[in-house]
């Protein structure tokens, strides 16, 4: 986990900064520095929760993933897993594959509930069909195929 919050405050500053060629994403992280550099014991859970869920909605996406990343490591099982999930979907949303990679495979669920088994899946499932690798996706898929599900209305 620490190797991926590395990875990602280096992404974030390589985006703040600009290099490279080609366009980078205007990134606004006084926020997120001021609420993730507190305490564990002084972190708002649902300030942060809201602050990520707008970065998401704004297109901030590694900002967001920072936050989740944050609140997982201060969270219990299976909080921990539930904040490691939204992080890795919202990486995949703003097309970080790599660091999304990474930390998915970091995310331990086998001792949790199947619903975290199968978000799990899906988002392995999701990063296959990034990758351009459909094949890989509905392999991935399979084992929810007998899967019970319920609709709401």
């Amino acid at each position: 986990m620490h190797n991926f919050f590395i990875l990602l405050l280096i992404s974030i500053v390589i985006s703040v900064t600009g290099c490279g060629g080609g366009t980078t994403k205007k990134v606004d992280i006084s926020d997120v520095a001021e609420l993730t550099n507190r305490p564990i014991v002084e972190i708002d859970t649902p300030e942060l929760t809201q602050l990520a869920e707008d970065y998401t909605q704004s297109g901030k996406f590694l900002d967001a993933a920072l936050i989740y990343t944050r609140l997982a490591s201060a969270a219990p099982d299976p909080d921990r897993q539930n904040y490691q999930l939204l992080a890795v979907d919202t990486l995949l949303s703003g097309h970080y594959i790599i660091q999304a990679s990474q930390l998915l495979d970091e995310i331990e669920v086998d001792s949790l509930d199947n619903t975290f088994q199968t978000r799990k899946t899906l988002l392995t499932a999701k990063l296959a069909l990034t990758n351009n690798k459909p094949n890989l996706a509905l392999e991935i898929m399979a084992p929810l195929r007998d899967l019970e599900t319920t609709v709401d209305i």
